[in-house]
Formats: C-alpha cells, structure tokens, sequence
C-alpha cells in the first residue's frame, strides 16, 4: 500500500493526542523515523520517497519561518 503525505498527516495528529505531544514534535519523531527507515534501506528510493523528502523540506522552512502547521 502507497501511502502519501497526506495520509500520514492525521496519522500524526493521532499520535500526537495519544502521546501528550504537540504536532510539531510527532512532526519531527516521524520525519526522523522516515529519514531513518531511508537512509537504513527500509524504505527504498523512489519519485515517491524524493517528493516526501521534499514535502518535508517544505514543512521545515514553513516551521523556520514561523509559519507551520
């Protein structure tokens, strides 16, 4: 199953709730996981894993700017 940016996204929210975190910390435990999974070959390199790298980036300068959600 393919599973997109998007899908995650509530995803996080959830496990943000179920842990007491705020979005911007399950942000960050779950872009490190996919970074992990990648770099370790879990994950393999694809478009796909390029343009989730690249949704990442966008989110981060969002976050650096203030702007993040």
């Amino acid at each position: 199953m393919r599973v997109t940016f998007d899908q995650i996204n509530p995803r996080v929210e959830q496990v943000a709730l179920t842990l007491g975190c705020t979005r911007h910390q399950a942000f960050w435990w779950v872009a490190m996981a996919f970074f992990d999974a990648l770099a370790g070959g879990g994950i393999e390199a694809s478009p796909d894993t390029r343009k989730l790298c690249g949704r990442i980036e966008s989110q981060v300068r969002k976050l650096l700017e203030g702007s993040g959600t």
